[in-house]
């Protein structure tokens, strides 16, 4: 099958596009990284994310654009898009979902938050109301036992004296 040039140039920038694609989907998840701690699980669970989307950004265009098939030029594409992305887009992207971070976070989570601890304040007064309430239960069955213990001990010595 022949594939004119201006065809091969088009797929090429889809792929030059789709490696600008899988830049920022790393960085998101180096954002993600650096802003919560991950463990050696975590870790390898994003790795794993990023490979899936990786292969899917991969081949995904090929199956569309060119007919399932994998030539040099995808890939060379592929490498010039995320090698373009890391050199000139990579740190301004990052300053712009790291300020992202920081908005969604002061405008949704605080407010959250907040709303969550002041939701909570109602049932820290029912636990503690529980608690006293539990404690006054222990404290009149001690009452009770050393009553009945008292009670059990005149009671043993009233047999006796039969």
């Amino acid at each position: 099958m022949e594939v004119s040039s201006s065809h091969q140039v088009n797929v090429f920038f889809i792929y030059v596009l789709s490696g600008l694609i899988c830049g920022t989907f790393f960085d998101v998840q180096r954002l993600l990284r650096k802003k919560f701690a991950a463990g050696s699980t975590r870790t390898f669970v994003e790795d794993f994310v990023f490979a899936v989307f990786a292969v899917f950004m991969t081949i995904v265009p090929g199956f569309i654009y060119n007919n399932g098939e994998m030539r040099y030029y995808q890939i060379i594409g592929i490498l010039c898009g995320g090698t373009l992305y890391a050199a000139a887009l990579s740190r301004i992207v990052m300053k712009i979902l790291g300020f992202l971070f920081r908005l969604i976070e002061k405008i949704i989570v605080k407010p959250v938050v907040k709303i969550c601890l002041f939701l909570t304040i109602p049932a820290k007064w029912m636990i503690r109301r529980i608690k006293k309430l539990k404690n006054l239960g222990k404290r009149v069955q001690k009452k009770l036992s050393r009553h009945s213990k008292k009670r059990r001990k005149a009671l043993k010595k009233r047999i006796k004296m039969l």
